[in-house]
């Protein structure tokens, strides 16, 4: 959801219709539940995510509301998640807090 009309939207329509496309894909495809379980959509934008699980640790990136992410690991108020740089279009790994992920 890059294209400007999206990006206008509130924040909590814009994870719903992520949720709706990204359920419909799953089912498309034949994703099992087990593996949508791993996958979150992100609810704030410019969500910091940290190089580890504290705030202290070096802020390396962020997210927008809406991008999808996959959990690696959960540790209190912290998912470690990995998501596909929009930038480098590489894969990456690092904390962000778990109140701003929701799941598909």
């Amino acid at each position: 959801l890059k294209d400007q009309a999206t990006a206008q939207l509130p924040v909590n329509q814009r994870v719903k219709i992520v949720q709706k496309i990204t359920n419909n894909i799953f089912v498309n495809v034949g994703i099992s539940a087990e593996e949508q379980r791993q996958f979150r959509v992100v609810t704030k934008d410019a969500l910091p995510v940290f190089r580890s699980n504290r705030r202290d640790s070096g802020k390396i990136g962020s997210l927008t509301a809406g991008q999808i992410v996959t959990v690696k690991f959960q540790k209190r108020n912290w998912t470690q998640i990995e998501w596909k740089d929009t930038t480098s279009q590489e894969m990456r790994t690092g904390w962000v807090f778990t109140r701003y992920l929701k799941k598909i």
